[in-house]
């Protein structure tokens, strides 16, 4: 492996401090209020339509994807989250046919985009992940900084996982083999460099071929070879 990486060995034997616990997702009851903050905000909403202890598939989207710190954490940063009940009649005004179903909306109530059933964690992300980084803050044009153009990046880790940039330093993986959350490190001409301060997890990814959207590969510091190695290929999304 190139030199570029061995400055990097000694920061991998650190030991930080815990682990960030899981985020609690915000949910507004009211889909008024909800409009009136995305409008103030520059956030789409999140609408989730859902039904009560009866709804079996209900229960499990709520216990098991949206608990996910790493989808909790995308829709608190990126979306004004509302949920209601199918016992609310306003769900009629989305055309709702089948629980549960998630909305995304402007601050108008125009629909931006939905899905309905108890989707697992990597579908929702890779739904979501495109609407959340286009919020304010989150800026792609070629003529801001490189540092700019990834925030709101959506990779494809391997087959199944994915990788993404909040719009700030924190990034997050779901079925990867990653830890659920990283932040940025540091970078330098050629990588950009994520971390776990509670597993002393060190990755590198190739900073050229991201923001051209190329194909590349996922770098991971071994802590037994004191080395770097290929962990995963990589391929950008958004």
């Amino acid at each position: 492996m190139n030199n570029r990486f061995i400055h990097f060995a000694a920061m991998t034997f650190l030991i930080f401090a815990a682990s960030v616990p899981a985020d609690a997702i915000p949910w507004i009851e009211e889909t008024d209020s909800a409009f009136l903050e995305a409008e103030r905000s520059g956030r789409p909403v999140l609408l989730l339509v859902t039904g009560g202890l009866w709804c079996d598939p209900c229960n499990w989207l709520e216990e098991n994807t949206l608990a996910q710190r790493s989808v909790s954490s995308l829709i608190a940063a990126g979306f004004v989250p509302v949920r209601i009940l199918d016992t609310d009649p306003g769900w009629d005004d989305w055309g709702v046919e089948r629980l549960p179903t998630l909305l995304v909306l402007d601050a108008t109530g125009e629909e931006i985009d939905r899905v309905a059933g108890a989707v697992t964690p990597p579908v929702l992300q890779e739904l979501l992940a495109p609407h959340a980084a286009s919020l304010p803050g989150v800026v792609r044009e070629s003529s801001r900084s490189d540092e700019d153009v990834l925030r709101g990046a959506v990779f494809r880790i391997g087959s199944t996982g994915t990788l993404w940039n909040d719009g700030g330093a924190n990034w997050f993986s779901q079925d990867a083999g990653l830890p659920p959350r990283l932040e940025e490190y540091d970078r330098d001409e050629t990588f950009l460099y994520l971390r776990d301060r509670g597993s002393a997890t060190l990755l590198g990814v190739p900073l050229e071929r991201a923001l051209r959207g190329a194909k590349s590969s996922l770098w991971r510091w071994n802590l037994e070879t004191r080395d770097w190695e290929e962990a995963a290929d990589l391929d950008r999304l958004d």
